[in-house]
């Protein structure tokens, strides 16, 4: 933990990989994980209705995966912090009205696993 997964319209285009690595660098930022326990994703989203009018909509949605046992005012501040630069790395496109969200989970720190392997073979 923590797992972040950067979902998308297709209609917002930009570098995935440098988006994560930047995001990555804020979640370690933070001061509140490791940077080898830090994992994230992208997935492009290509069926997708927003509201119920027919205009070129977009969003960029930030699900983050935490352990519980941090206190409202640390979630709220990677919330911050992620919010700010996800509208700094992905800039609404001329013409296109764009929602960007960030949705926090907690997960039992208790039910967590996590097994590392490394093969050197």
């Amino acid at each position: 933990m923590p797992t972040l997964t950067l979902e998308h319209t297709s209609n917002i285009r930009f570098d995935t990989h440098d988006t994560l690595r930047a995001l990555n660098h804020t979640l370690l930022a933070s001061g509140q994980f490791n940077e080898l326990d830090i994992k994230s994703r992208a997935v492009c989203m290509t069926d997708v209705v927003i509201g119920t009018e027919a205009d070129e909509r977009g969003f960029v949605i930030i699900k983050l995966g935490l352990l519980s046992g941090r206190s409202v005012a640390v979630r709220d501040g990677i919330a911050d912090a992620l919010l700010a630069q996800i509208q700094q790395l992905i800039p609404a496109p001329t013409g296109l009205t764009v929602q960007y969200c960030i949705d926090l989970v907690e997960h039992e720190r208790e039910r967590y696993r996590k097994a590392f392997v490394a093969n050197t073979i």
